[in-house]
């Protein structure tokens, strides 16, 4: 350990970090603003840019992708922080002007532990596990486990031995922050739900006890989570909106004018996707589009399919502004977060939520994509199992070798997670021999 002084943040209990460092007298930093940093230059967040938010990088430009829209609900996050006046920053960050920093760190570690092809991948991932081993994938439970153990930045740094690795040696604040299920893998098997935390392996599991440092795991999310999650739907739900319907993906057109069809759609997921949300989903899935898309009834651009014209472009970000701002306003009204109370506003994200998943997540003319993405998850898989040496740190790969299936599958699953969608179906071709210049043209 340093013998450097410790600095009057790292007082602060939510300040400190499981590798136990302390910081330099002359960094200017808050430890927050430490934890921001090492997400942003870590190797994980950098490659977000090639993977799938919703629509294929590979579509045009236009579309989000796990970084952008990761970026864009860490401004979400500070923007809300910002609104906040009734001092519910006590006990969360030492100085009031650490919060946004602290949601921020969160936001922009929330998803990194998604795996190539957005929503399919993981999926994919997660069946393949519990067929195969009895085990589960979670992109939130990959999340922890990078910054607590994959992450390079700070290496076998615990004073007793043997030590282990420490990824970003994030601070204990800026973890309970990015965790938005709070229990492990096998609490979410015991109760049949599909989220969770943190994995049962043992590396993690010890992460995880020191996070909560003898409390309750479940007791409650942090306020900075709560945060994070309000940025991650509002970011989710109305980009992902604007995104289907540049694309043409998504008929603007007839759901502004509450076409029949549309609705039953609509709501049929909603209720899907959120069982007893809605007590008439027809009616109320009705009601709440027509509130959310009023202001395009005498918008030009939204009488007719989208024509991509500077004009609609224009109109449609306009649309896509103002509805941001109006759930920005009802999430911090009165100075308070209203996020899980408020019940207009989780409504209106749910609808717009399913309509995401009725036109961009679920159509049926995307199956066979979702078919041939799922088989290269697991093939990838099968071909790292068949040939070890094709797997990187074949150093740690002698190690975990030795220490039971679980481990195997989990060094190997954590490979495959971290690729990008391009590179996931490079190696996928040149594994199989049906990439260009495999030698098998």
């Amino acid at each position: 350990m340093s013998d450097e002084p410790i600095t009057a943040t790292t007082i602060f209990p939510m300040y400190t970090r499981m590798g136990a460092s302390r910081r330099r007298s002359d960094d200017p930093r808050s430890d927050v603003e430490v934890d921001r940093d090492r997400l942003v230059h870590s190797h994980a967040f950098r490659r977000l840019q090639r993977k799938t938010q919703v629509v294929g990088v590979n579509s045009i430009d236009f579309f989000r992708t796990r970084l952008t829209h990761t970026i864009e609900c860490a401004q979400l996050g500070r923007a809300i922080t910002r609104r906040l006046t009734d001092g519910s920053w006590e006990g969360v960050v030492a100085e009031e002007w650490h919060l946004p920093d602290l949601v921020e760190a969160a936001c922009l570690a929330h998803d990194l532990g998604h795996p190539p092809f957005g929503h399919t991948g993981e999926e994919a991932l997660d069946q393949l596990l519990q067929d195969r081993w009895d085990m589960r994938f979670e992109g939130n439970a990959q999340s922890f486990r990078i910054v607590t153990l994959l992450e390079p930045k700070k290496y076998r740094r615990l004073d007793s031995a043997p030590g282990r690795p420490l990824g970003l040696d994030l601070t204990r604040g800026t973890l309970r922050a990015m965790m938005k299920y709070p229990w492990n893998e096998a609490q979410a098997k015991a109760t049949d739900t599909a989220k969770f935390g943190v994995y049962d392996d043992v590396e993690d599991l010890e992460a995880l006890d020191w996070l909560w440092d003898g409390a309750p795991r479940d007791a409650h999310r942090t306020l900075a989570t709560e945060i994070l999650e309000a940025a991650d739907d509002i970011a989710y739900a109305v980009h992902d909106i604007e995104d289907g319907t540049w694309a043409r993906l998504i008929p603007i057109d007839q759901i502004v004018q509450l076409e029949s069809w549309a609705v039953e759609r609509i709501a049929a997921m909603a209720e899907i996707r959120n069982p007893g949300m809605f007590v008439d989903p027809a009616v109320e899935v009705e009601a709440e589009l027509r509130e959310l898309f009023a202001p395009l009834e005498r918008a030009a651009w939204a009488r007719g399919p989208f024509d991509r014209s500077r004009a609609s472009e224009g109109g449609l970000k306009s649309f896509c502004s103002a509805l941001t701002d109006d759930f920005l306003r009802r999430v911090t009204e009165g100075g308070s977060l209203q996020w899980t109370d408020n019940v207009v506003l989780q409504r209106r994200i749910a609808v717009l939520k399913a309509i995401i998943w009725v036109w961009l997540i679920e159509p049926p003319e995307l199956v066979t994509k979702r078919h041939g993405q799922r088989r290269i998850i697991r093939e990838l898989v099968d071909g790292f199992f068949m040939e070890p040496r094709m797997l990187p740190y074949q150093d740690e790969w002698q190690r975990v070798a030795n220490g039971g299936m679980r481990s195997r599958v989990r060094f190997v699953t954590d490979h495959v997670a971290s690729m990008t969608d391009t590179y996931a179906m490079r190696i996928h071709g040149e594994m199989y021999g049906t990439a260009p210049g495999s030698g098998w043209e």
